[in-house]
Order: C-alpha cells, then structure tokens, then sequence
C-alpha cells in the first residue's frame, strides 16, 4: 500500500528525485532511479527533478506526493485530498492518470476529498462521513436520486401576472422572481418540465434562457447531515 496527501511531509532540502529514491529504496523498488524518473515524467516535474522539493509550488507539490505514492505499484492506494491546488487542466490531466492506473493495476483507491464533483468524477462508490460517522454508501447516480425535485431558471423577454396565475394553476412553486428571470421547483422524473416549457410558448411567453439544476452531491450531503 502507499499513501499521498497534498499536505504532504517530503523533505524539502532534498531534490525530487533525491526524495523519490529514498521512498523507493524503503519500498524495495527494484529500480529506483528508473521509476522515480517515470513518475516524474507522468505527472510533468521531470524538468524540476534536480531541484529541492522546498521551492515547488502549491500545484507542483501534490503532483510529487503522488508521485510518491506510485513509487512502488501499490495495489491500495489512499489519497488525502491529494489534488488541492492544481490547476484546472493539470487537475483533468492528474485524474485520468489516477483513473488509468486503477484500471490496469486493480487497484484499490481511497479518496477523500471536500471537492463533491471531483469525488464524482473518480469515485464508484462515494461514503459520506459525518460528525466522525459514515451516514451513506452509494453510486453518485442512486445517491443523486434521493432528491427527487430541480430546480428550473428561466429567462423571460417579459413576465406578467398572466404567467404567475398559469404557475398557480398549474401548483408549481416559485423559488424566486427577479425582473424578468424565474425560478421553480418540480419533479424531477418525467417528462414535466417539458409539457411546462411547451405549455408556456403556447401561451406567447419567449424564454430567453433556461437552465436545469439537478441535485449535487453537496446537495445530497447537506439533506443527509442534516445541515442548513
């Protein structure tokens, strides 16, 4: 097994590499230099291999964790908010080295992260932990599926009493209103937000913009803890 975490505890008077091999020889990696130099090259620090580890920035830094996290092909990996601070293409980049090495190796990850979409993008299996207890184990898409409303924004040319009376009629419940943009909760399964939209053009309303807000996971933990 091996661990990486973006507050990690390298030694930063030594160089990458340097600090790289001293992890490989404690795993008993057969090649030390060789892989320390692969990794560094995976995660783009290979042109920095020769400079300590104390000037790296905060993006470079948990690109080295991981690095050494790698160092000996664990079959358990855990990862500790291990991408804080990356930039937002180097981050797209990191994930799908993590993801292409879980899928060769068969490797088992851990990831713990506050970052809700990230954990989506990775995980197959997400835990909620609250007050120091796990609270829910599902898919994002089942645990997704516990909030069974969206919201809908709509942009109009131009409101009227005419349109609030059709939302009264037709009970849906505006969230808000301001100027000419509207927001509504409904059901999310179904067809209903459509037989809504097509229902609005029949009676004259020109939508400039609509948007569909699904739940989230940040939704999902929230309803689950229990927090406002």
């Amino acid at each position: 097994m091996n661990v990486a975490s973006a507050y990690y505890g390298l030694h930063g008077t030594l160089s990458l590499i340097q600090n790289l091999k001293v992890y490989a020889k404690i795993y008993g990696v057969k090649k030390p230099v060789e892989k320390s130099l692969e990794l560094l090259k995976t995660f783009g620090l290979i042109h920095m291999k020769d400079k300590r580890a104390e000037v790296l920035s905060s993006g470079e830094r948990p690109r080295l964790s991981l690095c050494k996290g790698l160092i000996n092909d664990p079959k358990l990996l855990l990862l500790d908010e291990a991408t804080v601070g990356l930039d937002p293409d180097v981050a797209v980049h990191t994930r799908q080295i993590l993801r292409d090495y879980h899928k060769e190796s068969n490797c088992s990850v851990l990831f713990t992260s506050h970052y809700m979409a990230e954990v989506e993008q990775l995980c197959n299996r997400i835990g909620f932990i609250h007050d120091g207890k796990i609270v829910k184990i599902d898919s994002a898409k089942r645990l997704k599926n516990l909030i069974k409303t969206q919201i809908v924004n709509m942009d109009f040319h131009k409101t009227s009493k005419r349109l609030f009376d059709y939302f009264n009629d037709q009970d849906i419940q505006v969230i808000s209103k301001n100027k000419n943009q509207v927001s509504f909760e409904i059901d999310s399964k179904g067809d209903r937000v459509y037989k809504i939209i097509n229902s609005l053009f029949q009676r004259g309303f020109k939508i400039k913009h609509l948007d569909l807000k699904r739940p989230t996971l940040d939704d999902i933990f929230i309803k689950i803890a229990g927090k406002k």
